[in-house]
């Protein structure tokens, strides 16, 4: 999707901002002081403008020609009470509203500082975009050189009870964050109440790489109680698209105070019939908060690439056999995702690229999916320094009836342990999946459980795999429980200090036992000798499992505290965000303080971060932190924070297409850039990365099947070589059998119509395989078996 294009930006707009708005046509429609247009109009053949300090009133149904739109100057008001906006000529789309602000100024209502438009009860139909606040123009000279000039954002958008109906596009923010000194302000637009739709009368075939809403270099635009909605055939297009911006869904402002409601917007936000409902690529240092929202049969409910400090709370994921994932998280890292269901026959949380940071999936309940979520990529911290493990971890979390619970095919925390350093406290039940865990990485992962707690010990495994019986579990809630989640969460803080009291406590004693651990113990230790039974470590095991325990803490308290500097008030300060995230010590957390220094035009503290970072971490790709460094020096160079117009010579979209074609953070980060700049959108590879092992490659039923039948037996298991797979009762014919190996690839299928069933295994290589057997009746049985 060009994020330029059709009359209102080449045309217009772009003569506007060359002429500095010093010139309008006598044919056109100019609003000087107040107006309201209360009696319909066939059509509007001209472009109308409310100039500064005029406001113009709209009550009643007014039709605009293709070629016509309204341009809102900084300080002018459009109000749209109970009106309708729309098309006149046939199967044509009008222009829209353009939304012009002044960047340099905040966004004060009284007096009046920036342009609004305040909708009510309203209709905005059939048009290319219907509000657009702020552009970036491209434009490409002969001799090769593009330049880029903006027309000025800070607009303000007030919706409540209004629809946007079959535009092409409804909403476009371009660039405006209002900094004062260290501090950055949200903007104050939202939209509530309303929907975003596009239906079978629209004029136009929604495409992949077009969005409903557009969000580019903003922070803090509202959403509550929205609904979005792609009902033409197919999953077509997206729903929000945010590039170095933030927003709120449903979100409220911490510090949670729960006085028995609802501590977040009561009606839920929707999202539903889209390709990727909700695409995020490098938020930077602004807030994304996802609350009480649905996604149903979506491609893909939330794609997050390159983000930081993500939360999705609260929310409810439920897909068809057609869907892709529920929730994509691409080198992303310090994000929240508690609360929340994932239900549907598809991927549930999938996990891409390397992020060794510790991160943390908690109190979410996963149901009736293929794989209820998924590691692909290397998201654990190297032993190299033999003392400190960091990585992806699951606690508190709920399990049942999905095909694998936790698929990794790279690598997670070694040690998976729960709060304080006891038990996960994930439960695998009571229905239980068909595996628990199924590890295709090159290290064993030990997994600790509170073997007193029904379900929590994972029986059904694959690979280098430990379960070791370590109470208690300190969860106080387990998967989604709803608005009971708040009074139990750790994260109900009244003041950052709290924070800081504790962070004070713990940082030091966890120095001063590095130092000593340091000093005690020059080999590191031999994990599967101790696993055996060899004591001689048990004393540098227990210093170690307090140190990983304590910067545990120390993680989950700085990811805290950032949550709450983001969301605790609507003005960011940066300074705290600074010290809270460089408190964390790694590479993901350097770079967000480089692009924080970016945002404050310090380009020499910047530069600083970026040269350290090879020093602090010398595990990470030397060429990643420079390729990255590159792409945010040309940030600076190019002003796209502030931009007003610039020029770029081909050399330099060279480079930084090069880097987009590479992998790694430093290529998301060139690919957000691009698309930043007018690039198109990036098309998401959207692949089905698992598959229902079952006849007719449907669940068929998933939720009667039950690892504890009875009515087959399988003899002997494990087995050397031959099976028989039997019926107690002899009318219970088996119609069908399937066999799958431990990556979901079917190895055998067989037609059967017996009752005792004798296999031969002696071709197949060691391991676990699944049998499903279709029965007389209908149903499918599946069983577990062990090849020694």
């Amino acid at each position: 999707m060009k994020r330029v294009n059709k009359k209102i930006v080449y045309c217009v707009v772009l003569f506007l901002t060359l002429m500095q708005f010093s010139y309008i046509s006598y044919a056109n429609i100019v609003i000087y002081g107040n107006d309201l247009w209360s009696t319909p109009r066939d059509v509007i053949n001209e472009d109308v403008y409310i100039m500064q300090g005029a406001t113009l009133t709209i009550t009643a149904e007014i039709k605009f020609s293709s070629n016509s739109s309204i341009i809102i100057y900084d300080q002018g008001k459009l109000h749209v009470d109970g009106g309708i906006l729309t098309n006149y000529d046939a199967n044509e789309l009008w222009q829209g509203i353009l939304l012009l602000g002044n960047p340099s100024l905040n966004q004060s209502l009284n007096p009046r500082t920036q342009g609004i438009v305040s909708l009510e009860n309203a209709l905005i139909a059939n048009a290319e975009c219907a509000i657009k606040v702020g552009a970036t123009l491209k434009e490409t000279t002969p001799n090769g050189i593009v330049y880029y000039t903006s027309v000025p954002g800070g607009g303000i958008v007030f919706a409540e009870n209004s629809q946007f109906l079959n535009n092409r596009q409804s909403i476009s923010f371009d660039e405006y964050v209002y900094r004062n000194g260290n501090n950055e302000t949200d903007n104050r637009s939202c939209f509530t109440e309303c929907s975003f739709v596009v239906d079978a009368n629209a004029f136009f075939i929604i495409q992949d790489d077009e969005c409903q809403v557009s969000l580019i270099g903003v922070r803090g635009v509202g959403f509550k109680g929205c609904v979005f909605s792609n009902i033409q055939s197919g999953y077509n297009g997206i729903g929000i698209y945010a590039n170095a911006a933030g927003f709120r869904i449903n979100d409220y402002w911490l510090p949670i105070i729960y006085i028995g409601q609802p501590p977040y917007y009561p009606t839920e936000t929707h999202f539903s019939g889209y390709r990727i409902a909700i695409d995020i690529k490098d938020n930077s240092s602004k807030a994304i908060n996802i609350v009480n929202t649905a996604f149903s049969d979506n491609g893909v409910g939330v794609y997050a690439t390159l983000v930081n400090n993500l939360r999705i709370e609260t929310s409810y994921f439920n897909n068809n056999a057609s869907s892709y994932y529920s929730v994509v998280l691409q080198n992303a890292t310090n994000y929240v995702i508690e609360n929340n269901q994932f239900n549907g026959d598809c991927l549930g949380l999938v996990f891409l690229g390397d992020v060794p940071d510790n991160n943390y999936i908690r109190y979410n309940t996963f149901t009736n999916l293929c794989r209820a979520s998924a590691v692909y990529g290397d998201q654990q911290k190297h032993l190299t320094n033999g003392y400190l493990s960091t990585g992806l971890q699951f606690q508190c979390n709920v399990f049942e009836n999905n095909y694998t619970d936790i698929h990794i095919d790279g690598r997670i925390k070694f040690e998976q342990k729960g709060i304080a350093g006891h038990g996960c406290g994930n439960v695998f039940g009571p229905n239980r999946s068909l595996e628990n865990i199924c590890n295709l990485g090159d290290l064993y992962i030990a997994y600790y459980y509170d073997g007193a707690l029904a379900y929590h010990n994972p029986i059904y495994y694959s690979g280098l795999f430990i379960p070791i019986n370590f109470p208690p579990c300190d969860c106080s809630i387990f998967g989604y429980t709803g608005n009971n989640y708040y009074p139990s969460s750790e994260r109900c803080y009244a003041d950052v200090n709290e924070l800081e009291n504790q962070f004070v406590e713990i940082a030091p004693r966890l120095a001063v036992l590095i130092s000593e651990y340091h000093q005690k113990y020059n080999d590191t230790i031999h994990w599967i000798d101790y696993w055996n039974g060899d004591d001689s470590y048990a004393l540098q095991v227990s210093d170690y499992n307090e140190i990983v325990t304590l910067k545990d803490s120390v993680d989950m308290i700085c990811s805290y505290a950032i949550q709450y500097v983001l969301s605790s008030v609507d003005v960011l300060d940066r300074t705290a965000l600074i010290t809270w995230a460089s408190r964390i010590e790694s590479a993901n957390m350097d770079f967000l303080i480089a692009e924080c220094y970016l945002d404050g035009n310090d380009i020499v503290m910047m530069n600083n971060v970026l040269n350290d970072i090879s020093i602090k971490y010398q595990d990470y790709d030397p060429s990643n932190i420079e390729e990255y460094a590159k792409c945010l020096r040309y940030e600076y160079l190019w002003n796209l924070n502030n931009l007003d117009t610039t020029y770029i010579n081909q050399l330099d979209l060279d480079t930084l297409n090069l880097i987009a074609s590479g992998t790694g953070i430093a290529s998301d980060l060139a690919k957000s850039i691009l698309e930043r700049i007018g690039y198109d959108i990036e098309m998401h590879d959207l692949n089905q990365l698992c598959s229902w092992p079952s006849y007719g490659n449907a669940p068929n039923g998933i939720l009667d099947k039950n690892l504890n039948e009875i009515n087959l037996k399988v003899i002997p298991n494990p087995t050397d070589d031959n099976v028989t797979i039997k019926s107690d009762n002899e009318d219970e014919l088996i119609k069908k059998l399937l066999i799958f190996d431990v990556y979901g690839k079917q190895v055998l299928s067989k037609e059967v119509n017996a009752s005792n069933i004798n296999i031969n295994l002696n071709r197949y290589s060691r391991g676990a395989y699944t049998v499903h057997c279709v029965m007389s009746n209908g149903s499918t049985i599946v069983k577990k078996v062990i090849k020694k």
